[in-house]
């Protein structure tokens, strides 16, 4: 059996789910038939991000990073530099993304993933996961409660007071103000001003 760790969809239809062994899913009906498409590695993926229907990302094991261009019909791999497990991956738009993962790294693109480039994150622990609202403003966030914002596309990021010590494996923002993060021990905490607190 197969372990699938990521899900997008763009639009109530079309999705995709990426998981062990290079494992790439395609859905076009709502999730009602999913289709193996070849993802040209065999390397765990954690997270896959479209930024819109043809064109997508997805990040693993090893410093795994593929795109897409045609919908997920077909992936390419992309050299990232790093051979650190890659998390989680997030584009703001179509020319900058954020990757993040394995002993605090953080990597950006500003061309469309062509070239990858790692960025100081404040922190010594992983991240699991990274979310951006625009080009500017995004966090990150992972293990002992560890959250981490930029307002300045990555060029600084600086450490939240998440109100818990427990292990992040997510974060969500719905605009620059109002968040969440959730983790081990059914941990969810919230924040209404751009993560200056959380509860």
């Amino acid at each position: 059996t197969q372990f699938l760790l990521g899900v997008q969809f763009a639009g109530a239809m079309t999705g995709w789910a990426v998981g062990d062994l290079g494992t790439i899913l395609k859905t076009s009906d709502g999730g009602a038939s999913w289709t193996p498409k070849t993802s040209n590695t065999f390397k765990m993926l954690w997270s896959v991000h479209f930024v819109n229907a043809m064109t997508g990302w997805a990040v693993g094991d090893s410093g795994t990073i593929l795109k897409t261009i045609d919908g997920g019909e077909n992936w390419s791999v992309l050299g990232s530099g790093t051979t650190l497990r890659l998390r989680s991956v997030r584009f703001a738009d179509t020319q900058n993304g954020w990757a993040v993962g394995a002993s605090s790294i953080i990597l950006k693109t500003t061309d469309d993933g062509a070239k990858w480039t790692p960025q100081t994150s404040g922190t010594s622990n992983a991240l699991a996961d990274v979310h951006f609202v625009d080009a500017m403003t995004g966090w990150a966030a992972g293990p002992l409660g560890k959250i981490v914002k930029t307002s300045n596309g990555g060029a600084n990021w600086t450490a939240q007071t998440s109100s818990t010590f427990q292990h992040l494996a997510g974060v969500y923002f719905a605009d620059s103000m109002t968040g969440w993060a959730v983790g081990v021990g059914a941990t969810i905490v919230k924040t209404a001003d751009g993560g200056g607190t959380w509860a």
